[in-house]
């Protein structure tokens, strides 16, 4: 299993540091960066809550912008929704 993205699809190094998938450090973060991302889905990332996902997972990403792909933003989405 990827440790990083949490699949069992081979990436490379390169891939990995990246970005990590999203199942990995979403649940973890903390509910002020949670309602940023929330309060605008098509934001990039803001410095502080990629330095929160380096922390929570012990890496170093890259920097260049990041923005949520649509997969990201459908998992936010249904992180919210009420279970039956």
């Amino acid at each position: 299993m990827n440790a990083l993205s949490g699949t069992d699809s081979p990436l490379s190094q390169a891939q990995e540091a990246d970005f990590p998938a999203i199942p990995r450090w979403w649940p973890r973060l903390s509910i002020r960066h949670k309602n940023e991302i929330e309060n605008d889905l098509n934001a990039q990332l803001s410095e502080s809550t990629i330095e929160e996902i380096e922390h929570l997972l012990s890496v170093t990403l890259t920097r260049k912008p990041h923005f949520l792909s649509q997969h990201d933003r459908d998992f936010i989405v249904t992180q919210g929704e009420p279970v039956d």
